[in-house]
């Protein structure tokens, strides 16, 4: 029987903790994690990152998961844009070498990587394998990026001609993209979920919070505007779980507003605490 063998290519963050073991992005390392016990072998080619790791990164569980890095490339600055092209050659023998015998690969977009490898897969890599592509992007983004906005065509296209799997439904969906909502709950979380919620009490003052990615893209600065249009007397707190490079700036933006507002950077799924 043949050994089965799970490819997942990504620009997840990944570092060496204090144990000089590997660790990566929570959410992401979570679902592979999980999807180890249905693969003999799981290879995830991701960037691996010098520096401390943030407090949401966590370690793969199962010794059939191994991480081949790859340089980090892209970021805001033109000379981060180029270093995807100068790391191309590179990035594209790894990725080679990892898929031969998998017998299924998946891609993560959009991300700098895959203006060139979308192509790769499409007209320079041999498949012998099922291949899909997990847009884990916003598929209907107004005014995304250039790279991003090439990515989201070229699928739409289906020049790649492999399942898409998008997050939410949208108007004139092509038959080959399919709507699949991040798993980044398990159902017992979601039973727990609405044990917790069946026991609270809806009643104002209000306490939000917001967990994920601190980006204009997850609307990050569109709840802080939105807190100065509401009554003080409704919200008691408004906490943000998570991290990125725009945090200081939208402590700041925060500032400005009359609500109480904690910035808690990432934590573990142990949730905030008070």
């Amino acid at each position: 029987m043949k050994r089965k063998k799970l490819v997942v290519i990504s620009h997840t963050e990944h570092y060496y903790d204090d144990r000089q073991k590997i660790v990566g992005w929570g959410a992401t390392v979570n679902e592979i994690n999980y999807l180890s016990k249905f693969w003999d072998e799981i290879v995830h080619v991701a960037c691996l990152y010098d520096g401390k790791p943030p407090r949401s990164s966590l370690p793969y569980t199962n010794e059939n998961t191994r991480l081949v890095p790859i340089k980090p490339t892209g970021g805001k600055m033109l000379w981060n844009k180029l270093n995807i092209l100068s790391n191309l050659p590179e990035t594209l023998r790894e990725v080679r070498e990892s898929i031969r015998g998998a017998t299924e690969v998946q891609f993560r977009a959009p991300t700098g990587i895959g203006v060139y490898l979308l192509p790769a897969f499409s007209f320079l890599f041999k498949r012998k394998y099922t291949f899909w592509v997990k847009y884990a992007g916003n598929w209907a983004q107004e005014n995304p990026p250039l790279g991003y906005r090439f990515q989201r065509w070229w699928l739409k296209q289906n020049l790649t001609k492999c399942k898409v799997t998008v997050n939410g439904f949208w108007a004139d969906q092509s038959k080959h993209c399919l709507s699949f909502e991040n798993p980044c709950l398990t159902d017992e979380d979601i039973s727990k979920g609405k044990v917790i919620q069946s026991g609270k009490k809806f009643v104002p003052p209000y306490r939000l919070a917001f967990v994920g990615r601190l980006e204009d893209e997850k609307g990050v600065s569109r709840i802080i505007e939105a807190l100065k249009y509401l009554d003080v007397s409704l919200i008691e707190r408004m906490d943000f779980v998570g991290d990125g490079r725009k945090r200081i700036e939208y402590e700041r933006q925060a500032e400005s507003s009359d609500h109480k507002t904690v910035f808690h950077g990432f934590l573990d799924t142990r949730g905030v605490r008070n």
